[in-house]
């Protein structure tokens, strides 16, 4: 997964008891260090609009990543980690995607996949959201990641750690501490997602139209 498609209608904020103070808008191709809406834990009634990337002084500590460095993704894995606990208590995220795009080596050379429910419905990929600390006021996300089902074209590709509709409510309930959350992405839910290769114009956060979901070959 490299990046990911938003096109949120009024009735799927309804079903998660989300209020927007505007209509959300449709982004074909969400790439890292640019904003997606998300749902957050400290205001998980109100749709939020912030930006895909996690800066953190303790992480970049923790992690021995450069200083700055904007961290996209989290592998679901790594959570187990103590470091992680309070991140994980208290800035859990809910980013609301009706899909993402993927990467595959091949023979060929490289192939772009985009993965989607059947009906185009969105799922909800789990994430955390702490405050930036290279920007004041600020949030920034990052999305946990999860192993694609052995048999997928995907194998090897990094996907969203997605929550079944009945987990979202929990996610964002402040009372549910690290140890529950944890438990919560090891159950390992799955979606049905069906997969078709698209255009290499997918690669470029310059494309943003619609023909970037149509299959080809």
């Amino acid at each position: 997964m490299h990046s990911i498609h938003q096109n949120l209608k009024r009735q799927d904020l309804d079903q998660l008891e989300c209020q927007a103070a505007w209509p959300p808008s449709c982004y074909w191709n969400i790439f890292p260090g640019t904003r997606a809406y998300l749902l957050m834990q400290r205001f998980h009634h109100n749709l939020s609009f912030q930006e895909w990337g996690l800066v953190s002084d303790w992480f970049v500590k923790m992690s021995g990543y450069k200083a700055g460095l904007s961290i996209p993704f989290i592998r679901k894995e790594k959570l187990s980690l103590t470091c992680w606990a309070g991140a994980l208590t208290h800035q859990r995220c809910i980013v609301p995607i009706n899909g993402f795009f993927s990467t595959r080596q091949t023979e060929d050379g490289v192939r772009v996949y985009f993965s989607q429910k059947p009906d185009q419905s969105p799922f909800y990929a789990a994430g955390l959201c702490p405050f930036r600390e290279d920007r004041p006021g600020t949030y920034g996300f990052a999305l946990i990641t999860n192993d694609p089902p052995l048999s997928s074209i995907l194998n090897g590709s990094k996907v969203p750690a997605l929550l079944h509709p009945t987990q979202v409510a929990q996610w964002l309930d402040e009372a549910v501490d690290h140890a529950e959350a944890l438990k919560m992405l090891m159950c390992n839910h799955r979606e049905v997602l069906e997969s078709f290769e698209v255009s290499p114009q997918a690669l470029q956060p310059r494309h943003q139209h619609q023909s970037l979901l149509a299959p080809i070959g």
